[in-house]
């Protein structure tokens, strides 16, 4: 894939990209090789996805005003 697509690509559609990626490398069929050139594709990938989401949480601060906190599923109020 040409690197402009990769650039224009959602951060669903990089997810996707990786959940490919991971599977073909599970297979385990392919030469060292290539597997070395997927796994390299992954991690770019994977560094691209996490660059996005630390984008949207620092426009999320400066948008709210606040300090994210870690989300903890122990303190939801149950109903």
């Amino acid at each position: 894939m040409p690197k402009a697509a990769k650039a224009n690509q959602t951060l669903e559609e990089k997810l996707e990209t990786l959940r490919k990626i991971t599977a073909t490398l599970e297979k385990g069929d392919q030469p060292l090789d290539k597997a070395l050139a997927e796994f390299e594709s992954g991690v770019a990938l994977y560094r691209d996805c996490l660059s996005m989401i630390e984008d949207a949480e620092r426009r999320v601060r400066i948008l709210t005003g606040e300090e994210l906190k870690p989300f903890d599923q122990t303190s939801e109020v149950e109903e």
